[in-house]
């Protein structure tokens, strides 16, 4: 089924695990838009579910930034990408532009917003999951600054009857 992960179409306590891969995270523009992603995601998760969280690591981002890479492959096709980083939004925002050998460029705009480790465990824990353990990779080796990926494992809270 395919929809707005800030509006799921499914019921309350839905699934056991939720999984965010490969920074499918952080891409709109509004940064509230993340947090209702983060309600969305606590609210289908059952209680004592899992959210596992993918995306680049910041610590590393911001200590090899580059604000331009340009590549030509084998077959002669060139891929130049421009990055811009905000410090005030913490979006990364890029332009890519592929150009094959003899042919007409095509030109792609994105932007992402990049998170620290303790501020996304924080805003993660505000709608009521814990993090439980944190990944630099997918050999679930310990998160570090020089790590490629932030993982986050986080578990949903149990509801207690009172």
């Amino acid at each position: 089924k395919r929809a707005d992960m800030r509006e799921l179409p499914f019921a309350d306590g839905r699934f056991n695990i939720v999984y965010m891969m490969y920074t499918s995270f952080g891409y709109f523009a509004d940064a509230s838009d993340d947090d209702r992603v983060l309600q969305e995601v606590s609210r289908v998760l059952a209680p004592e579910g899992l959210f596992i969280l993918d995306i680049g690591n910041y610590q590393r981002m911001m200590k090899s930034f580059n604000d331009k890479t340009d590549v030509t492959l084998a077959d002669g096709t060139t891929v130049l990408e421009e990055h811009e980083f905000d410090v005030n939004t913490s979006c990364v925002t890029s332009r890519r532009t592929i150009t094959p050998k003899n042919g007409k460029p095509v030109i792609y705009n994105f932007a992402v917003r990049a998170y620290e480790k303790n501020v996304l465990a924080a805003k993660i824990a505000a709608f009521g999951m814990d993090i439980k353990y944190s990944y630099g990779n997918y050999n679930m080796d310990e998160h570090t600054p020089e790590s490629p990926r932030l993982i986050l494992v986080a578990q949903k809270k149990e509801i207690k009857n009172i």
